[in-house]
């Protein structure tokens, strides 16, 4: 037998050998599918983070506050944050909203100012930085949002 007859098609050997490139394909293809699905599924998925972002601007705003600006969901590195400021009457707003994220994060600092908060979710550590600022007639908030890998 030759070689070029082994190798033909209609060789029986030939029908026995697995089809390699199918075969890396089909593997191929599920490593991905099974990347899509664990990326969109855990804590650090765009929608998580922007349904995070909306539940957060939600909690910190009172009903009175004044958007001032709002800036878009960001990647740093490894790390997403989003912002959002505000102006409100101000009053007792550091105790207000430190009462509404301590049901879901842990105070990590408070100052006469500023309020920072974390949580390890997933894999992931949150962070939501709350500073202010007094003016003659309101008070000037600017939220932080970050979410990195542990």
């Amino acid at each position: 037998m030759r070689i070029p007859d082994i190798l033909s098609p209609q060789s029986e050997t030939a029908n026995k050998l697995p089809k390699v490139p199918c075969i890396i394909s089909l593997l191929g293809l599920l490593l991905l599918i099974t990347l899509c699905v664990s990326c969109s599924n855990g804590p650090s998925s765009s929608f998580y983070i922007r349904e995070r972002v909306e539940d957060l601007k939600r909690q910190t705003a009172p009903s009175d506050a004044s958007v001032r600006e709002t800036a878009g969901i960001a990647p740093k590195g490894q790390s997403v944050s989003a912002q959002w400021e505000f102006d409100t009457s101000g009053g007792d707003y550091l105790d207000w909203v430190k009462k509404r994220l301590q049901s879901s994060y842990a105070l990590e600092s408070a100052g006469e100012a500023r309020l920072i908060f974390g949580k390890h979710l997933g894999g992931d550590y949150e962070s939501v930085t709350i500073q202010t600022i007094s003016t003659t007639e309101s008070l000037h908030v600017k939220v932080t949002y970050v979410i990195f890998p542990d």
